[in-house]
């Protein structure tokens, strides 16, 4: 089955609201305590425009939130056939993922305005998607939930993670190829693309 890519964590120390649209600067990571979520990638960012958000597993209490970002989703925004159209075939794909992959979702206050996931295929690989409202794209949340993905499975041991990205899809192949992902195959418009996960770590890039 193809996946197909297309572009409650509690803060301490600072003071400051995950919502509250502050700079990075709010962020003193000398008095920040840390958390369960930390490793392997601080959950919190911040948007090209100042907005301070969190990435965070995806769990049941998120669970709503998630669904509601996809019954929102732009028709005109999926990507080789995902997210599948209707109610009962998206709670499938989204049942699947989360049976079969490690899901990560980006939060804006109480909204969940991205999801990232990866699903292990065997022989150290994992296939990635990753899906970003369309009020929220343009701000760095896909590039920053493939770097929450990239480390997370790169925790878990994987070799390689590999996605599919429709070839007229302009902006997220730019997206993947800053991010070190490489072509490897192509199928009508469907270009498939791997990042190795035994070399360095990625360094955020200047529009993160």
């Amino acid at each position: 089955m193809g996946w197909t890519a297309h572009l409650s964590v509690r803060r301490v120390g600072s003071g400051m609201d995950p919502g509250s649209g502050a700079a990075c600067g709010g962020w003193d990571s000398g008095e920040c305590a840390g958390s369960s979520h930390c490793p392997p990638r601080c959950p919190r960012f911040v948007d090209k425009y100042g907005r301070a958000l969190l990435v965070e597993p995806l769990d049941d209490s998120l669970t709503d939130a998630l669904d509601r970002m996809y019954r929102e989703f732009d028709p005109a925004q999926r990507s080789l056939g995902l997210p599948p159209h209707g109610e009962e075939p998206r709670r499938l794909w989204l049942d699947e993922l989360r049976e079969r992959g490690t899901n990560l979702v980006a939060r804006d206050g109480d909204r969940v305005i991205g999801h990232v996931a990866f699903v292990p295929v065997g022989n150290g690989t994992a296939e990635l998607v990753v899906f970003v409202h369309q009020d929220a794209q343009g701000r760095g949340v896909g590039s920053e939930l493939c770097r929450q993905a990239v480390a997370h499975a790169a925790a878990t041991g994987l070799d390689a993670l590999f996605l599919s990205v429709d070839c007229k899809n302009e902006p997220a192949l730019a997206v993947y190829r800053s991010l070190g992902f490489q072509p490897t195959g192509q199928v009508g418009c469907d270009v498939e693309m791997r990042l190795p996960l035994t070399g360095p770590a990625l360094a955020p890039s200047a529009t993160d």
